[in-house]
């Protein structure tokens, strides 16, 4: 008899253990596992588009390189035609192939020079220079990249998102600048080619606009990973907000920013 009741329990306890292995099969059948979305959704999509910034550049662009490019640009020899008669030093020498006209040349290479240049970058976002000022350059992107030496990336997001509904940002990178006295100066973004435009800080009200307009630039055609934004500026002593603004639709990489006193 007591082999029969331990034989019974035994079974009891075999069919109970199948029973619960029973229960937890029909448990998972009855909540099928999650299937695997096929592609990616929008949001991840735009994070796959995010380009790689092309390699670093080797050098920063040299001041007759930056004058030719000005001069290049609508109405930017009648520019910097303003900035000679009204004091400022315009470089000119050779410049791709073709010999300028004399005229006094900045040697950036000199000491003498050099404190005429405020230049930042990432790494070293500000910088002062006794007797030229103060230069402090940071940039507002909601994304930006790991590497320490350039701001960015960016890419238009679309304005009407499934999750949060319009999402319209715009990035800019800013330039606060103070210089201690008044004088023509070129100020540079250094920047993946594309399109931007250079907007200044004015009245916070009436006129001029807040943010007027300054300049416009496409190097959406250039053949270079990497352009010049320069421009010329008569500026009197004080403090100025520029903004460097790329083109929504753009994913923008800026290395360094640097203020010139001509």
């Amino acid at each position: 008899m007591r082999n029969v009741t331990g034989l019974r329990c035994l079974y009891a306890a075999v069919a109970a253990v199948a029973l619960g292995f029973s229960a937890e099969s029909m448990n998972a059948q009855e909540e099928p596992p999650l299937p695997a979305t096929p592609t990616p959704p929008p949001d991840v999509q735009e994070l796959l588009k995010v380009a790689k910034p092309p390699a670093p550049l080797a050098r920063s662009p040299g001041l007759e390189e930056l004058i030719e490019t000005i001069r290049k640009q609508p109405g930017g020899a009648e520019k910097l035609e303003r900035a000679e008669r009204g004091g400022a030093r315009i470089p000119r020498g050779r410049v791709g192939g073709a010999t300028l006209e004399s005229s006094p040349v900045l040697d950036l290479s000199s000491t003498a020079e050099r404190q005429n240049v405020m230049k930042a970058t990432r790494a070293a976002p500000e910088q002062s220079v006794a007797g030229l000022g103060n230069l402090y350059v940071t940039d507002f992107s909601p994304r930006q990249t790991s590497a320490s030496t350039m701001w960015g990336p960016y890419h238009g997001w679309a304005t009407s998102w499934p999750i949060t509904g319009d999402f319209n940002m715009k990035p800019f990178v800013s330039a606060s600048v103070q210089v201690v006295s008044t004088g023509w100066y070129l100020i540079n973004f250094a920047a993946v080619n594309g399109k931007a435009s250079l907007r200044k800080a004015g009245e916070t009200s009436g006129r001029p606009a807040m943010y007027p307009l300054l300049a416009q630039w496409d190097n959406t055609a250039s053949a270079s990973p990497w352009e010049s934004y320069p421009h010329v500026l008569n500026l009197a002593a004080g403090y100025h907000y520029f903004y460097w603004v790329p083109d929504p639709n753009w994913y923008f990489y800026v290395t360094e920013v640097t203020v010139t006193k001509l």
